[in-house]
């Protein structure tokens, strides 16, 4: 069973007074506060659930995971009942998987 959900990225973040955001045009620049070899972080639900490096694959961004902090599982499992079923069954298929990969 595939379950889509939302995701986000986040490069950094600054708070704007709505004037200045009112000033925005073409090719206006927003700095945030965060130095680019600071690492990315990756959102479910507005929980963080890793960090990252940002890449480029084929024209598109992406995130190469270099950390999971260990809560994850436990607030998914908490906030996303729908998720236990699915990732029960998917942790049942893994010894199965194991084998496929490994002939």
């Amino acid at each position: 069973m595939d379950v889509e959900l939302n995701v986000s990225l986040r490069f950094g973040q600054r708070q704007l007074p709505l004037r200045e955001v009112l000033e925005l045009t073409n090719g206006s620049i927003i700095e945030l506060d965060r130095m680019v070899d600071e690492p990315v972080e990756l959102f479910l639900d507005g929980k963080l659930i890793a960090r990252g490096e940002a890449v480029v694959v084929d024209g598109n961004y992406g995130l190469r995971v270099t950390e999971i902090p260990q809560p994850v599982a436990a607030y998914l499992f908490t906030h996303e009942p729908r998720l236990m079923t699915m990732s029960l069954s998917l942790m049942s298929l893994l010894p199965a998987v194991g084998r496929v990969w490994r002939a």
